[in-house]
């Protein structure tokens, strides 16, 4: 409630509690952001996919505190 005074956030607070939403809608690369499909086809790219969605997971939970 943005009207409430009596409750004061930090950033801290907002990033530990989850009070965001967000989306991943890039990842860069070496390769000046090429799409997966210039370099895999097939099962190959649904293997990239994965390694990179794995990869991004990972990363995220390294960040979080407990």
């Amino acid at each position: 409630n943005s009207a409430n005074d009596a409750v004061r956030l930090s950033f801290d607070d907002i990033f530990l509690k989850r009070y965001f939403s967000s989306r991943i809608i890039q990842e860069s690369n070496v390769y000046d952001n090429r799409t997966i499909s210039s370099y895999a086809v097939g099962m190959d790219a649904v293997l990239e996919s994965d390694r990179i969605r794995d990869e991004i997971f990972n990363y995220e939970q390294d960040l979080w505190e407990y």
